[in-house]
């Protein structure tokens, strides 16, 4: 009968089944103490998702006797891992006589032999490996599986081994995670205007989101679409498409994305005043607009309150600093300076700037034509607010519905003024400023009778009939 010799040792280690030859010539190549150690992925430094089988070896080294067979015992996190089976080593140890798992309890037992009649060795040998399937994330960096210091391993020897106790290494800890970072903080897209001043582009400034992970640490970066190696460089028309990318210690990775839209544009912010007190004006009313900044021009529609109104249009990618705006169916032309404000153009037609009532038929001088107009519509009912397709002689210069005296005050204040220029260009030729004209030119002119105007009854509208209606006379008193 053969004789048999025990021998206690413990052990943890941990290597992957396509690295044991490697594994185990290296090892030989060396001189490495007696011991039984376990190796498994966190040995290697990988990572391992929910669901999947990871393997543990069981490996003798030096063992300075000839094993035939060993039992074991190991513990496991069970709430981390889900025992499969015991499978045998490397040849001799090609068998597993005896498998007790207990997935309650966490552990396993069970004893790895040589074949019936085989011939044991004193080599370096994988002498079994261990099957488990993972159950949840783990990141914690406990060990999931090490040997039970309660139930020493036991070496099976024959007699003519050298008895002894090996000692025993658990694997390194592993990490489960099947879960990418989580950004958090991400920016909003932006679709903005072209930044007044600089051209075709916008400087926006994007700070850069926050990526967490359950398994620690990250590792942050982001690329722009357009090449730029710095993060917030002035972002050019167009649209341009920042990745943001984070990826954890196991090499999960996530992405989100940031899009920076620069639309070829520029924003004007318009603050547009008519002259004259703010309490003479409608509380709100609306009138077309006309401005010229540069070579380009727009109308646009203006809501304005009290006199004043508040609007923003967009013009063409350029450089501004000067402008005309003009209501052309009751002002002069006023020109006004276009300054940068933030990241847009503004004018502010106000003050000296501010549109002079009175040109009724936008030619951009105020005389007895435009006083006619108005005179032979007083008591008349109008239209509070116009716009842009709005034609015809519109003589309610404050918007209260009603073409009255004040309305010919505002001819007579400003009688014989002339509007600006357009930015950067010489004078104009005006027309002669007209301040006599015949009752018959002034009907054909204002599409009516200019009858009431005549308040002499001379035949001809001029500044004498100015000076009687300001004194408060009217055509229908006097005589010829």
């Amino acid at each position: 009968m053969r004789a048999f010799k025990l021998v206690g040792c413990i052990a943890a280690a941990c290597v992957s089944m396509s690295a044991v030859a490697e594994d185990t010539m290296a090892f030989s190549q060396q001189q490495i103490l007696p011991g039984i150690r376990m190796r498994g992925p966190g040995d290697a430094g990988n990572c391992v998702q929910v669901g999947q089988e990871v393997m543990f070896d069981i490996f003798v080294d030096n063992p300075q006797m000839t094993v035939v067979a060993g039992q074991f015992k190991v513990n496991f996190d069970k709430n981390v891992l889900q025992f499969v089976s015991v499978m045998p080593g490397a040849a001799p140890f090609v068998s597993v006589p005896l498998s007790v798992p207990n997935q309650a309890a966490g552990n396993v037992f069970w004893v790895s032999s040589v074949a019936a009649g085989g011939v044991g060795t004193a080599a370096d040998s994988r002498i079994a490996t261990l099957k488990f399937r993972t159950l949840t994330e783990d990141c914690n960096d406990d060990i999931q599986v090490s040997f039970d210091l309660s139930s020493t391993p036991l070496l099976l020897t024959n007699g003519n081994g050298v008895g002894g106790t090996l000692p025993t290494s658990n694997p390194a800890p592993m990490s489960v995670d099947s879960t990418p970072p989580v950004f958090s903080g991400v920016p909003a897209n932006l679709d903005v205007p072209a930044d007044a001043g600089a051209g075709c582009q916008a400087v926006r400034v994007l700070t850069p989101p926050t990526a967490t992970d359950t398994c620690g640490p990250v590792t942050q970066s982001w690329t722009r679409s357009d090449g730029a190696t710095q993060l917030n460089a002035p972002w050019r028309c167009g649209t341009t498409t920042v990745t943001w990318s984070a990826v954890n210690r196991c090499g999960l990775t996530s992405t989100a994305t940031t899009t920076v839209t620069v639309q070829s544009y520029h924003l004007l912010e318009m603050d547009v005043q008519y002259k004259g007190p703010s309490n003479t004006y409608a509380a709100s009313m609306t009138r077309c607009i006309s401005v010229r900044v540069g070579d380009y021009n727009f109308t646009q529609v203006v809501t304005f309150q009290y006199g004043r109104g508040i609007a923003t249009a967009q013009i063409p990618v350029n450089t501004y600093n000067c402008a005309t705006v003009d209501d052309d169916l009751h002002t002069l032309v006023s020109q006004t300076d276009v300054v940068i404000a933030g990241t847009n153009y503004r004018l502010t037609a106000a003050g000296a700037d501010a549109l002079v009532n009175g040109d009724l038929n936008d030619d951009n001088l105020i005389n007895v034509i435009d006083w006619g107009i108005v005179v032979i519509r007083i008591g008349q009912s109008a239209a509070v607010n116009t716009d842009c397709a709005t034609t015809g002689y519109q003589c309610d210069f404050n918007g209260n519905g009603q073409v009255t005296d004040f309305d010919g005050n505002y001819v007579l204040d400003s009688f014989l003024a002339t509007g600006d220029n357009g930015c950067g260009l010489p004078p104009t030729m005006l027309a002669q400023a007209v301040t006599r004209i015949s009752v018959k030119e002034l009907s054909a002119i204002a599409g009516g009778d200019a009858s009431a105007a005549d308040i002499n009854r001379d035949g001809v509208v001029d500044t004498r009939d100015m000076n009687l209606w300001m004194s408060g006379k009217r055509a229908s008193k006097m005589g010829r």
